[in-house]
């Protein structure tokens, strides 16, 4: 039986809401500002997202939008960044982002579009793609942190 084809960086979550948006933007504002705090500081930074995704998504409360008998389709949701890749090209910038998530197509996604950015000449840092469960993930950055501990720092987003 043959496979379906890769669609790679087409693919898109469908969740969220206007809330989400805000709790996105509340996260990376904060991600910013952590950056600059710490852009003074003699560490290197990584970045750990336990629930990264692919890197893009549709409003669920958009997509789902009922017709309303007009002669012409209402127009397409526009996908959204995700908080993987608005943290991964925040300037000043981490030196390291781990992304993690239990769906494989969802880190494959992710990874095109990363390698999309990259191929762009944009500036990003080192970056690993892992597929594992958030409690497994959160528990190896610790142990990472702690044999790298000397000038390391990190921060963990779990959602949204």
């Amino acid at each position: 039986m043959s496979r379906p084809p890769n669609r790679g960086a087409s693919r898109m979550q469908k969740f969220g809401n206007r809330d989400t948006a805000k709790k996105q933007g509340v996260v990376v504002n904060y991600l910013a500002a952590y950056l600059r705090v710490m852009s003074n500081q003699p560490f290197h930074l990584s970045y750990v997202d336990a629930f990264a995704g692919c890197g893009a998504r549709i409003d669920a409360a958009e997509s789902d939008t009922p017709q309303t008998g007009f002669m012409f389709d209402p127009p397409a949701p526009q996908p959204k960044i995700g908080t993987a890749l608005e943290a991964l090209r925040l300037k000043p910038g981490f030196h390291r982002c781990v992304f993690g998530d239990l769906n494989r197509r969802h880190l494959l996604a992710l990874a095109d579009r990363i390698a999309t950015l990259r191929a762009s000449a944009e500036d990003l840092p080192e970056t690993h793609l892992l597929r594992v469960d958030a409690n497994e993930l959160v528990q190896r950055e610790c142990d990472w942190c702690n044999v790298n501990a000397s000038g390391w720092r990190a921060a963990l987003c779990a959602g949204p």
